[in-house]
């Protein structure tokens, strides 16, 4: 029934290429290319980014930009670090989560100095965050185009 499903749909099942009557030995040395696709497409995000990043030290406003960046996540790391008396860690995931406005909950500053500055990182963060990633988009795209053409 779920093959004929599949067939007619016009999808295909990972288990259709396994077979019926498979052992547990037969079916651990099925090649299973899922996980080691995940990791090349990681790879593939993490060197364009990287390469994004180099191409965007060309340009002075984009360091400048980058610069103000880790200032405003690391002032804001060590914020909470000496007044909420949070880890190193745990500040740094505040610091990041707030700015990207994911906010998930699990931490909260408790003093009202601590929150009047959360409300002040953000506002000046945000902004910041925002145009830098945007930045680095824009270089990705550059240079995947210029490779485009550099194949043609």
């Amino acid at each position: 029934m779920r093959a004929r499903h599949a067939r007619r749909v016009g999808v295909r099942s990972s288990l259709d290429q396994v077979p019926i009557r498979s052992t547990p030995r037969q079916l651990a040395s099925t090649p299973s290319s899922a996980g080691s696709s995940i990791v090349i497409a990681i790879w593939a995000v993490a060197v364009r980014f990287f390469r994004a990043i180099k191409l965007g030290f060309r340009e002075p406003a984009f360091r400048g930009l980058l610069y103000l960046t880790s200032i405003v996540v690391g002032s804001g790391t060590f914020f909470y670090r000496t007044i909420e008396d949070w880890s190193w860690l745990d500040s740094f995931y505040f610091t990041v989560i707030t700015l990207t406005t994911v906010g998930y909950g699990d931490l909260a500053p408790v003093r009202s100095i601590s929150k009047i500055f959360t409300i002040v990182i953000v506002l000046m963060g945000i902004g910041l965050l925002v145009t830098l990633i945007e930045r680095i988009a824009r270089y990705a795209v550059e240079d995947h185009e210029s490779r485009q053409q550099k194949k043609a």
